[in-house]
């Protein structure tokens, strides 16, 4: 299981402090806790802003015809879903610069076949929409305040590349898709290194494993 060293804000807990500069308005002031996080940790999911960046997505994915399709692998086995994405993966790592990217592509999709028998639209949305959700936290990105407007430019940029794909008739563009969008928004943010690839490994492992309470 993958620690990282890194603060945890703590942003279910935060005080508001009020600046005067001719005008007011207010800063958020977050309680941290320093030392090592484990990064696959259940209590991640229920923090407030993992939480609103979560409900966000679906509600988008919900009502939006092509993020609809995107998320929906049930007509794919769980392994035929894995080797789909392994290649795109592997493309991502590679941009990143990760020594061991044939590694840690297999750490992103070994989970998934051992966990699970089928696959569902709740299910993909669930583990693609919390590893984005946590990876950014651990990042010291994603608060209460942000939440919403993140995750709704994390589902423009996947309606985007979907589009994009859909017109250019590419077949297997839910993979592509899945993994281009998340790549761009994530670089938009200036996130893509060789840490974060780790991190994005240990999450979406995880991920796969923790959705098998709830998913089989």
């Amino acid at each position: 299981m993958m620690r990282i060293k890194t603060v945890l804000l703590l942003l279910s807990i935060f005080q508001v402090v009020k600046i005067s500069h001719g005008s007011s308005h207010y800063l958020p002031v977050y309680p941290v806790i320093e030392g090592e996080i484990n990064a696959t940790s259940q209590f991640l999911t229920y923090l407030p802003s993992v939480s609103i960046f979560y409900s966000t997505c679906q509600e988008a994915v919900l009502s939006n015809e092509i993020l609809l399709e995107l998320f929906d692998f049930s007509h794919v086995t769980p392994d035929e879903y894995a080797r789909g994405m392994h290649q795109h993966i592997m493309n991502a790592m590679k941009a990143a610069q990760v020594p061991d990217a044939l590694e840690q592509t297999g750490i992103c999709t070994n989970n998934i076949a051992k966990y699970h028998k089928t696959l569902n639209l709740p299910l993909v949305l669930r583990v693609n929409v919390y590893t984005t959700a946590k990876f950014l936290l651990l990042k010291g990105i994603l608060n209460e305040q942000n939440a919403v407007p993140l995750a709704l430019t994390f589902t423009s940029f996947l309606e985007k590349h979907a589009k994009q794909c859909v017109t250019a008739g590419n077949t297997e563009w839910r993979f592509k898709v899945l993994m281009d969008g998340f790549y761009d928004f994530v670089a938009k943010l200036n996130l893509v290194c060789k840490e974060s690839a780790y991190i994005i490994a240990a999450l979406i492992s995880n991920e796969w494993r923790l959705a098998s309470l709830y998913f089989i």
